[in-house]
């Protein structure tokens, strides 16, 4: 119905996402009780425990969404307009975006089995911030192709990656903190649109929004890093 009237694809996102909240607000009022062994549980484990990495965690999954659909959004214009590339020409590069983020999901299948998982999410984020640094500074079409596939490893990272690093840091999880991590991504989805046009408009080229994502993915990067630091610090004061 989008294409058929001519409107601006980024709607799709935008329905998408709203789906995506809205399924996530049924969950926060729903109550999953699938117990397979009969045993009273303490008035303690029923409450809903928070953690600060449990936030945090939402946040960088909230950066890193909104990071990569400001150059996914950006750069066929960016492409097209600022290096007068072709439009089959900018297409190519979406499509070696998008294939190799497949080859990267089907590795990283494997890896998050063999390396901690903030490493494994802080190797992704860095490679995202590499790739926007080199996506501004190239000019080559050849060069651009490469600087594409790098993104699209970047982008790999699979969604449940973030969802077992966050519930990583409580005791009890629940289908809340699940949600938390949800309403993050599909808010990330329909707002960045809207944000990464205004960034386009202010700056006046699309050049801004490829900036903008290698400073969400370093403030990702940050977060993750303080929030490890301060969990080691913590445990070890425990332990004192």
């Amino acid at each position: 119905y989008i294409l058929l009237r001519d409107l601006p694809w980024e709607y799709c996102l935008v329905i998408v996402a709203s789906l995506a909240v809205f399924i996530a607000l049924l969950s926060l009022r729903s109550s999953f009780n699938f117990e397979t062994v009969s045993e009273e549980v303490s008035s303690e484990e029923e409450k809903t425990e928070w953690s600060a990495g449990v936030v945090i965690t939402a946040v960088v999954l909230f950066l890193a969404i909104s990071a990569k659909y400001f150059v996914i959004l950006w750069l066929p214009l960016y492409s097209q307009g600022s290096l007068s590339l072709a439009v089959d020409e900018s297409a190519k590069l979406m499509s070696v975006m998008f294939s190799m983020a497949l080859v990267g999901t089907i590795g990283g299948m494997y890896l998050v089995s063999k390396i901690k998982l903030l490493y494994f999410i802080c190797s992704a984020l860095f490679t995202g911030f590499l790739s926007c640094l080199f996506i501004a500074q190239v000019e080559a079409y050849q060069a651009l192709l490469y600087v594409s596939a790098l993104f699209g490893l970047a982008i790999s990272v699979l969604y449940n990656v973030f969802v077992v690093h966050g519930l990583s840091y409580v005791s009890y999880p629940t289908h809340k903190h699940v949600s938390l991590i949800i309403v993050a991504s599909g808010l990330a989805a329909a707002i960045t649109p809207v944000c990464s046009s205004f960034v386009v408009e202010w700056f006046g080229t699309p050049l801004a929004a490829i900036y903008a994502a290698a400073v969400l993915y370093i403030v990702a990067i940050l977060l993750l890093v303080l929030n490890d630091r301060f969990v080691t610090e913590s445990a070890h004061n425990k332990l004192a």
